[in-house]
């Protein structure tokens, strides 16, 4: 059975509450329950100045392997005394000071004092309990069910003595709770008349209702019921301490926790005589810890339990007739300050503790009398609750006991007891919530929740707070915790018990819970040049964001990119744009647990526009030259034009190329455009980019071009042209030429007509005149047999000033050369002859050399005279 089980089946119902002071059985109810409130803000962020206070856990060997304390010897049978030492010894363990109260006197027996006091409580449940009814007192019944009523009345004792030579000697004993911080006992439980042994108890550790699980140290081991509770102040018998005297073998200790108001406690009777209690059923209950005969019984562990009727009543002692030291007919070590008590209608009321025994077939328990009843009565329980006002925090339940980071509590609440005699006012009361990573609870822990609530409290009184629910934190590493409260140092004079340390705190198991997947996973479709953007729905429980990405739709083979995002979208700058990509997103929780795979989407890195875009500014009349600069992940790429500067209605000039320039020969001249260019990762102009631009740019006027180009020279009174253009030789010998260029379209001399608007390669101009689309150049000295270039770098087109003429005029010199094959050789000599003395005509006026206007003997002298000659080299 696991510690919370046990911890559920304790706590019969955490909604009840106790009722308040010293009050019957049959009347305890359970009291009402408060809500408190979450208030903002009043978490501690740093530990409150006094108000943590280190715990100081007991350090002790297993419970079960520590010795029972020795039995006093047990009187003769048939032993008499005079009277009873009436009087008590207070011990304070912490100061090592010992008072004596009361008169010693000695009272014959039959004149002691007969009377009860304190009706005894049932606890935080309110439960009375009901004891189960074995034969008689010759046999023992094992309690299972120690957190319930009445067995958790019951306590388990560990007390620490120390030896004459300064070692450490733990025993074990039983008691009853009597009150919320006071444990009835015998008085050899806390005094040691053992002389290696020495005295009082240095401290007294008590477990009400151990149901012998746990061991108290090292911590956090709960121990079950109830916890502990520690005492270092005490009251005994003074003729116990001072003599041995069985008859004064009771005792008390005071402890520093309200336990008492979790469990209840007994009622009590003193005196009487032996008809009034052999009239009468006692019960015990124990903790026998010697060994007995069967091996393995009586382990001090086990709570026992029996009932019966006293045989008989010697001096100041209620004595049983036992079974002959078999485990569960005899009184053995261990039980010792277990209480006798009997039933007073609904009032369990303590008449005796458990002394000694022979281990065989007596044992003696000591009756409380007046004296040390009046003393517990009137002072040491009431020194014990005080009168100043000391709030205890108990008690912190907490549902479910198996709790996801991140999760809300569905149960909890705490006992707020106040165990002492004052009264205050209503006040308000102020806690903060923690979670531990052990079961000691202080403003260092991990806050919670500062919470208040307002209550009047009586004295001796508690209250079950519902607490507002807290909510684990989401980043809490899986594991075991602990639950609880710390109450405001200002809460009380006493800030040692304003935390539910120690059983008090609940445990918890914090698992982290499964993340559910990001939902509406969407990446953008070429939306941004510079990254892909990635946005996902938040599910609920996630903390971070993991992305992760491929170029296929496998989540499998998929690379991660990214992790510990916050935020619900992510920007993936390291794709390469144009690239198609699928991403999926994994969500992680605060406790560590990662989700599965998102279901995918695909998206791309726009391609960036392309950039340098620059278009000719009349560079070319035959079109607009545009370039640009390639775009990383792009192959292809169109350009568009406009007359405006608007690419949205700009129109494709080109298909979809590879090249990064287009010459755009559909330009019309001297219309200004706009240009834009774009990118694509096929021919297809798959997921383009942006428009890159613009720039403005335009074709050139087209410029003159030569048509035709002769040279002229007058026979007579007739002008012959020798054809230039193509290329032709001019053969006549005339000292001069007059060279005629004939253009394609009307011309004009850039500012006026000058000899530097024509530059020829040889010679000499002489003449200058211009048609509206010629122009003559009167040329000399031009040598023989030479290749002449003219330019005409001052002509222009008639309308455009810019519109220079480019093109150039070629042709050759060479006298004789009738047949214009760029040589003088008899076939010239033939050419003539057959045309001597023939009319000029445009058939034959080449063969008139020397231009004399007949075709003559003269004429064959000039070829003669030029004979074997030609051009040397030619036009380009």
């Amino acid at each position: 059975m696991t510690p919370q089980l046990k911890r559920a089946m304790i706590v019969l119902s955490c909604l009840l509450v106790a009722w308040t002071g010293l009050t019957s059985v049959a009347q305890a109810q359970p009291a009402p329950v408060v809500q408190a409130q979450e208030v903002e803000g009043v978490v501690p962020l740093v530990p409150q100045e006094g108000a943590v206070v280190e715990v100081e856990w007991p350090k002790l060997p297993p419970l079960d392997q520590i010795p029972p304390m020795p039995m006093p010897d047990p009187p003769e049978p048939g032993q008499e005394k005079l009277g009873l030492v009436g009087s008590v010894l207070v011990h304070d363990a912490l100061a090592s000071e010992t008072t004596e109260l009361g008169e010693t006197e000695s009272l014959p027996l039959q004149a002691l004092l007969s009377g009860s006091g304190g009706d005894g409580y049932a606890g935080a449940d309110g439960g009375g309990g009901f004891e189960i009814m074995p034969e008689s007192f010759g046999t023992m019944t094992h309690i299972g069910n120690t957190g319930d009523s009445p067995w958790r009345m019951n306590a388990k004792l560990l007390m620490r003595f120390e030896t004459t030579t300064g070692a450490d000697a733990w025993f074990v004993c039983s008691g009853s709770m009597v009150d919320a911080e006071t444990v009835l006992t015998a008085a050899h439980c806390v005094y040691s008349r053992d002389e290696d042994i020495g005295d009082w108890a240095k401290e007294i550790y008590v477990y009400p209702g151990w149901d012998g699980d746990g061991d108290m140290w090292p911590t956090p081991d709960p121990v079950n019921a109830y916890g502990w509770a520690r005492g270092t102040s005490y009251v005994a018998g003074s003729a116990y301490v001072s003599s041995g005297d069985t008859d004064a073998d009771c005792g008390a200790i005071t402890i520093t926790r309200a336990v008492g108001m979790l469990t209840g406690w007994y009622g009590w009777t003193y005196g009487q005589d032996c008809a009034w209690i052999q009239s009468r059923t006692y019960y015990n209950v124990s903790y026998p810890s010697e060994t007995c005969p069967l091996a393995g019984l009586h382990n001090g562990v086990d709570m026992y339990y029996w009932y019966g009727t006293v045989d008989a009543c010697p001096n100041n002692q209620m004595q049983l007739n036992t079974g002959g030291g078999n485990c569960f007919d005899t009184v053995w070590g261990g039980m010792s300050g277990s209480g006798m008590y009997w039933i007073d209608d609904t009032v369990r009321r303590v008449h005796a503790v458990c002394s000694t025994s022979n281990r065989y077939d007596r044992g003696y328990y000591c009756k409380l009398w007046q004296g040390f009843a009046d003393y517990m009565n009137d002072a040491f329980i009431p020194d014990s609750r005080g009168t100043t006002f000391d709030l205890q925090a108990l008690d912190c339940n907490a549902e479910p006991a198996t709790i996801a980071a991140g999760s809300p509590t569905t149960l909890l609440n705490h006992l707020a007891t106040n165990p002492t005699n004052n009264d205050p006012a209503s006040a308000t009361y102020t806690y903060h919530v923690y979670l531990s990573p052990n079961n000691i609870i202080s403003s260092t822990d991990t806050p919670l929740s500062g919470q208040t609530y307002t209550w009047d409290f009586a004295s001796m009184s508690s209250v079950r707070v519902n607490m507002a629910h807290v909510t684990i934190p989401a980043d809490t590493v899986p594991g075991n915790y602990w639950l609880g409260l710390e109450y405001d140092a200002a809460t009380d004079g006493d800030t040692s018990n304003n935390a539910t340390s120690g059983w008090d705190a609940v445990p918890i198991t914090v698992y982290c819970p499964s993340q559910a997947v990001p939902t509406g996973v969407a990446a953008s479709d070429g939306a941004y040049t510079g990254y892909i953007r990635v946005t996902w729905a938040a599910p609920t429980g996630a903390a971070t964001y993991e992305v992760w990405r491929n170029t296929v739709n496998s989540s499998g083979t998929a690379t991660r990119i990214a992790q510990s995002l916050t935020g619900t979208w992510y920007d993936d700058s390291t794709g390469t744009p144009g690239s198609v990509y699928y991403y999926w997103v994994k969500a992680k929780n605060a406790c560590g647990n990662t989700s599965g795979f998102s279901a995918s989407d695909l998206g791309w890195r726009a391609l960036m526009a392309p950039g340098s875009v620059a278009a000719s500014d009349g560079a070319y009349w035959t079109y607009v030259r545009v370039t640009w600069a390639g775009v990383t992940g792009a192959s292809h790429y169109q350009v568009y034009r406009n007359t405006i500067n608007d690419s949205g209605s700009a129109a494709a000039v080109s298909g979809w190329q590879t090249a990064t320039s287009l010459n755009d020969t559909s330009a019309i001249e001297g219309q200004v455009y706009y240009y834009w260019v774009r990118a694509a990762v096929d021919s297809a102009g798959t997921r383009p980019s942006g428009y890159g631009g613009p720039n403005t740019g335009w074709r050139d006027w087209e410029p003159p071009f030569i048509t035709a180009a002769v040279s002229s020279k007058r026979h007579g009174g007739v002008n012959y042209n020798v054809v230039l253009s193509p290329p032709g030789v001019e053969c006549r010998t005339n000292e001069s030429m007059k060279v005629v260029t004939t253009f394609d379209k009307p011309i004009q001399a850039i500012g006026g007509l000058d000899p530097s608007d024509v530059i020829v390669s040889s010679g000499v101009i002489t003449g200058m005149s211009m048609g509206r689309d010629d122009v003559s150049v009167t040329v000399a000295k031009i040598p023989n047999a030479s290749v002449v270039y003219v330019a005409f770098p001052g002509i222009a087109e008639a309308d455009h000033s810019t519109a220079v003429v480019v093109d150039s005029l070629c042709f050759g010199t060479l006298y004789g050369d009738v047949t214009n094959d760029g040589k003088v050789n008899i076939f010239d000599l033939v050419q003539i002859r057959n045309n001597l003395n023939q009319a000029l005509a445009t058939s034959n006026f080449r063969s008139d050399v020397n231009v004399d206007t007949a075709i003559n003997i003269f004429d064959l002298v000039a070829v003669r005279n030029s004979l074997n000659t030609s051009i040397s080299g030619g036009c380009d």
